[in-house]
């Protein structure tokens, strides 16, 4: 029998990326109007806030639901009760996003443009954070 050659596989057509945004984002909004000495480090603190809010967002409908404590028995066979990891990583997240929004307001407010800065604060204030 002779060796058949095997058809080459088809190639996938490259998928096009999607056209960027012309609109600056939300944190290049806020430091828009910030001396260019200290833009790009206020602008990574924008955008861990920002990343911060919708982390926080994301967990806050499981946060809701869950125990706040579990039950746990030790390897003597004792029953401990401990917190849950969930609301201990949760909590965290939540002081680190009040730690980073005050930074932002004590180098934003000296600019004077601080309605940038609502939405974070809105969320800040909603769920009493910091």
């Amino acid at each position: 029998m002779a060796n058949a050659k095997k058809p080459a596989p088809k190639k996938t057509p490259a998928k096009k990326a999607a056209p960027k945004s012309t609109q600056p984002s939300p944190a290049e909004r806020l430091v828009a109007n910030l001396p260019e000495t200290e833009r790009d480090l206020v602008l990574t603190l924008a955008k861990t806030a920002y990343a911060l809010k919708d982390k926080l967002e994301q967990k806050l409908p499981t946060y809701e639901k869950i125990e706040l404590v579990q039950t746990v028995t030790s390897t003597q066979g004792e029953k401990v009760i401990k917190q849950n990891p969930f609301v201990a990583e949760f909590r965290a997240t939540a002081r680190d996003y009040a730690a980073i929004l005050r930074e932002l307001h004590a180098a934003v407010d000296a600019t004077g443009t601080t309605a940038e800065l609502t939405s974070l604060d809105d969320f800040r204030r909603k769920f009493n954070i910091g």
